[in-house]
């Protein structure tokens, strides 16, 4: 693609809010390749005409390209170069609730399990930038004592609490935030339990994460808890 013609695909609204995953990848491509007065002046417009295009409702690709700046040069150049590329991603945690009204969900002692976790040792894998966009809170009870649990909106004794959600000293969420915005009852417009944030954030590889809560009471027995952190993760092409 031609700095032409992605500077003619960059003033179509329409097209550009329906824009094939193939198409993105040339236009981000194409912008990279760009001397830097141009391509500052590209990366304006497409944030521009996303947010009119798309609004509220982007997907996690289009916040994550809004947002390359913020990456070190060598992970923009390999998006440039088509070494690497912007998936949409969902890391997830489940524990059990236990008998304290702690429950510290991702810590640097998880493993990786098939539908446990798939973010050992509360760790993005090296080289795995990921921008969240969204969490995701839900809980269950388990019939048969063990992780087979059929998860919902979280129980009282959980969105009456509130959590601690950081990365390295950085706060994800306000400190003390409470679970409240969980609550998805009567809500048929989002997943259960799902929060999307006012601020998607990049989350760095190799840094440790953190997802503290402090539940109102002690949940109810046998009660299991799954976070789910939704984005876009750069992985090799």
């Amino acid at each position: 693609m031609t700095t032409e013609e992605a500077n003619a695909l960059l003033t179509s609204v329409d097209d550009l809010g329906f824009l094939s995953p193939e198409k993105t990848d040339m236009l981000l491509g194409a912008i990279g390749a760009m001397p830097p007065i141009q391509k500052r002046a590209a990366v304006s417009k497409l944030t521009q005409t996303r947010m009119s295009a798309g609004g509220h409702n982007l997907s996690s690709r289009d916040e994550a390209m809004m947002r390359l700046g913020m990456l070190p040069a060598p992970i923009r150049d390999g998006l440039a170069g088509k070494r690497l590329q912007l998936a949409d991603t969902v890391f997830y945690i489940v524990k059990a609730a236990g008998t304290s009204t702690t429950v510290k969900m991702i810590t640097n002692a998880d493993l990786k399990s098939v539908g446990v976790s798939n973010l050992p040792n509360g760790k993005l894998d090296k080289d795995n930038y990921f921008l969240l966009t969204h969490v995701r809170l839900v809980s269950g009870v388990s019939e048969k004592g063990g992780v087979d649990v059929s998860f919902g909106v979280p129980e009282k004794s959980i969105v009456n609490g509130q959590v601690e959600f950081k990365v390295g000293t950085k706060y994800l969420l306000p400190n003390e935030f409470g679970l409240s915005v969980f609550d998805t009852t009567n809500k048929s417009d989002v997943l259960a339990g799902m929060f999307r944030l006012s601020s998607p954030k990049w989350i760095e590889p190799q840094q440790q994460l953190e997802f503290n809560m402090d539940l109102a009471k002690i949940a109810a027995p046998d009660t299991w808890i799954r976070v789910e952190l939704h984005g876009s993760s750069v992985i090799p092409f």
